[in-house]
């Protein structure tokens, strides 16, 4: 697939997917080569980009939805969807993935933490490649393969969701729900703890 299609389908900035495209395949995050799943963002999200002062990628104390519009209101301030990780991968071989750690942070019941809250070095760099010094960070928080507590995914998909993939070698693929996601990490050896599609959330 071609950034053009990557970037409408997922609800991306054709720019986003092209430096995405780069960091993946150019060794640029300590010089691995990187697969990397994103999960669709809401399309309409796109118009209110690119108008700092007015607009603001969402940040992880926002818990809810964008609308049909593409935003939501938060404190008396306008919020468009931002990027979400489902899963970032090394190169460690030839159709040989190793899972790399983005950072996350949850607390258990007894209170103790999982991760630690903040941008970690990942997700500094990444933002910094993707989205330009200066700019809004689209990537706010860790991939959601990392938000496990005690073995257990704290966030299942949903089973019609798309994701965007983009491959060491600069392939650009399109996930078409879980189902598909679910066979494509089966196929590259990579770890899947969701279960079946069939228990995933609608929608």
């Amino acid at each position: 697939m071609d950034v053009q299609t990557i970037a409408r389908d997922a609800g991306m900035q054709p720019y986003h997917v092209q430096r995405l495209q780069e960091f993946c395949s150019q060794r640029i995050y300590r010089r691995n080569k990187l697969l990397m799943v994103i999960r669709a963002s809401n399309a309409e999200s796109l118009q209110w980009h690119d108008q700092p002062g007015r607009a603001h990628p969402k940040h992880s104390g926002i818990k809810a939805k964008t609308n049909e519009q593409g935003y939501i209101i938060h404190d008396g301030k306008l919020y468009y969807s931002d990027y979400d990780l489902q899963g970032v991968f090394v190169q460690a071989g030839q159709r040989l993935y190793q899972p790399l750690f983005t950072g996350n942070y949850a607390k258990r019941e007894d209170g103790s933490v999982v991760g630690s809250p903040g941008l970690g070095e990942f997700l500094r760099v990444l933002n910094l490649y993707v989205c330009g010094a200066g700019k809004p960070k689209m990537f706010i928080h860790g991939a959601q393969d990392d938000f496990v507590i005690d073995e257990t995914p704290q966030l299942m998909p949903k089973r019609t969701e798309r994701y965007a993939i983009f491959e060491p070698d600069g392939t650009l693929r399109l996930a078409e729900g879980s189902r598909q996601l679910m066979l494509y990490y089966a196929e590259h050896g990579m770890r899947w703890r969701y279960g079946h599609p069939s228990t995933h959330r609608p929608g």
